[in-house]
């Protein structure tokens, strides 16, 4: 759900392909986190949690380099 709401956001803010490229990464970053998910493991869920912030910083990622390539 996130990344299609991303997605869309981006198609109506007018976000070029370079943004989909990013977008594509954001999306397995996600993929990667359920996963490599294992409930039982309160340790990995904690490090799987933390990792969200390099999935921020992908889609920001993806967003800036949007606005460097037009």
């Amino acid at each position: 759900l996130a990344v299609l709401l991303a997605g869309a956001a981006g198609f109506v803010a007018g976000l070029g392909p370079v943004f989909y490229v990013g977008l594509a990464a954001y999306a397995l970053h996600l993929a990667w986190q359920v996963k490599a998910l294992k409930p039982e493991d309160g340790a990995l869920a904690l490090r799987l949690f933390k990792s969200n912030r390099e999935a921020g910083l992908i889609l920001l990622a993806a967003i800036a380099f949007n606005g460097l390539a037009s």
